[in-house]
């Protein structure tokens, strides 16, 4: 049987792991290799429990595992990075599951050549809870970027994340797409692009030509893709017509709303 299956079958060992370790050898099991540094070794602090075999201070926060207490801190455990263009602009958003003495994230960002600080983001400090972080990246001229961030710890040490790349393209043409989902009850999205920077008016009528909802009203719009959520819960079943006009182009499409 497996760890999980006791966990499950006894209601114990909640906090145990299972977890291949390094020590130094058979008969002497200080940890070495790469279980020096190993988050998945974090234990819980428990109150008079101060001190390893050798005497050493344990960690307040994130004590390892077992008798032995590694000879540096447990690090920031950073669970995903991740990053989306909307609306002209790159938004980075990060999590990290707890935090040992982090000043904070240095964002690097390379489009040719070498990664450079774009900016700042302040860290917990010391944490055992999951704390998510963000920054938005604007501006930008038409391009493929590349993002990581740097953790700095408060004595300056630091950490690289992995890299993430975001293809930042302006479009060329206008487009209005088909709305999705379609048929829908109530809620659906409809997306459109702009080619260039513009006021943007979207509507929708009934077949027969009222207007019954206005989305975007003659918005001040950068060029990108863009979308807008329609709720049509007041509205009765039938076709309906959506129609964009972004300054000289014109587009409408046809939406089903069924009840």
């Amino acid at each position: 049987p497996t760890l999980a299956n006791w966990q499950t079958a006894s209601g114990q060992d909640a906090n145990s792991k299972s977890k291949q370790v390094f020590f130094v050898s058979t008969t002497d099991l200080h940890l070495t290799g790469s279980s020096i540094g190993d988050f998945d070794l974090a234990g819980t602090p428990i109150a008079g429990i101060t001190t390893d075999i050798d005497g050493d201070t344990r960690d307040a926060n994130f004590p390892y595992m077992g008798a032995d207490e590694g000879p540096i801190p447990l690090p920031v455990e950073l669970v995903s990075f991740a990053a989306t263009v909307d609306n002209g602009v790159v938004t980075l958003k990060w999590t990290t599951a707890s935090e040992l003495n982090n000043h904070g994230f240095e964002i690097e960002r390379k489009s040719t050549g070498e990664f450079i600080t774009i900016g700042f983001v302040k860290g917990a400090g010391t944490s055992s809870d999951e704390q998510s972080y963000s920054f938005i990246d604007a501006n930008l001229q038409p391009g493929v970027y590349s993002y990581r961030l740097k953790q700095v710890d408060l004595d300056g040490s630091n950490n690289y994340s992995n890299v993430v790349e975001i293809d930042f393209s302006v479009p060329l043409n206008f487009d209005l797409a088909q709305n999705y989902p379609n048929p829908f009850n109530p809620n659906t999205v409809i997306e459109y692009t702009v080619a260039t920077t513009v006021n943007v008016t979207l509507t929708v009528f009934t077949i027969l030509g009222e207007q019954v909802a206005v989305l975007v009203d003659n918005q001040f719009t950068e060029a990108g893709k863009h979308s807008v959520q329609f709720n049509a819960s007041s509205l009765a079943s039938g076709t309906y017509i959506y129609r964009l006009n972004a300054g000289d182009f014109i587009s409408t499409k046809k939406m089903l709303l069924t009840k």
